[in-house]
């Protein structure tokens, strides 16, 4: 029998989410993604009353937006800490820390390696940690606040990875969606992202250009910016294939005397929209 997410099996477990609702996260999470981002993209605006509701249950604070926080003291944690562990280090109290996460399923307990890390701050060498909890998109809007040259100093895919899939880089039994995947790619090689599963591409395009360049190269015309470049979607495993995906787009470019403008997108999305196209095709 499948195992069923246990954080997954208390929201139904304790009427917080419906029976369909879990059984669909359930079957999107085999996928990659963590649970608080499939609730997020699943419950849109509702998560803020699941979030409040979690707060209430575990005696959380609940900090609704980014004015509720003050002011985030960074010196306290460094930026690679914040995306291991994913909490913003907001108030020192004597020896409490009280932190923000956007995960309401996280304990003290698992940020234990943080509070070692932490213990130098004190005389006494001990710290203790308080949790507070947030929406997944007040803590993005923070963090980049908080941190506003982050995206320059990531080690890893993993990294960037981290703020997108609101997975800590130090997890690695949790992988990112490939969507989330290819956002990390993007970031750290400098490419535009776009998903055309909530940018649909234009009919139009890549008209009058054929479509068998395109498709032979294992790239897909999306639609015009606003240029009149023809923005082109491919997608690459590893940060290391982009070099060999821009020289395709560029050969491609040269070939047919168009500027074209290269977005990263997942592989899976491509194949979707490339057998949509073929079913389309008389």
């Amino acid at each position: 029998m499948e195992q069923i997410n246990p954080d997954l099996f208390h929201l139904r477990a304790h009427g917080l989410i419906s029976q369909h609702l879990a059984d669909r996260i359930h079957h999107e999470i085999r996928f990659g993604g963590s649970l608080i981002n499939h609730l997020h993209h699943q419950l849109g605006s509702d998560l803020e009353q699941l979030w409040a509701d979690l707060a209430a249950e575990r005696g959380l604070k609940l900090l609704p937006s980014p004015a509720s926080f003050g002011p985030i003291n960074t010196t306290l944690l460094s930026l690679q800490d914040a995306l291991s562990f994913l909490v913003l280090p907001r108030v020192q109290r004597f020896n409490r820390i009280h932190v923000v996460t956007p995960n309401p399923f996280v304990r003290t307990e698992d940020l234990q390696p943080l509070t070692g890390r932490l213990g130098h701050l004190f005389t006494t060498g001990q710290v203790q940690l308080v949790l507070e909890l947030t929406t997944p998109d007040v803590f993005r809007e923070v963090f980049r606040l908080a941190y506003p040259n982050h995206e320059r100093h990531h080690r890893s895919v993993a990294d960037a990875a981290a703020l997108a899939a609101l997975i800590p880089a130090g997890n690695p039994s949790i992988k990112p969606t490939p969507e989330e995947h290819a956002r990390a790619i993007a970031t750290v090689t400098g490419l535009p992202y776009l998903d055309p599963h909530l940018t649909p591409p234009d009919p139009g395009v890549p008209a009058p250009l054929p479509t068998g360049p395109f498709l032979a190269k294992r790239l897909y015309p999306h639609s015009r910016d606003t240029r009149g470049h023809l923005i082109v979607l491919g997608s690459v495993e590893h940060a290391e294939e982009t070099a060999e995906l821009r020289a395709r787009v560029q050969q491609l470019q040269d070939a047919l005397r168009h500027p074209l403008s290269l977005h990263l997108t997942s592989q899976r999305r491509i194949a979707a929209l490339s057998l949509a196209r073929h079913k389309d095709e008389p």
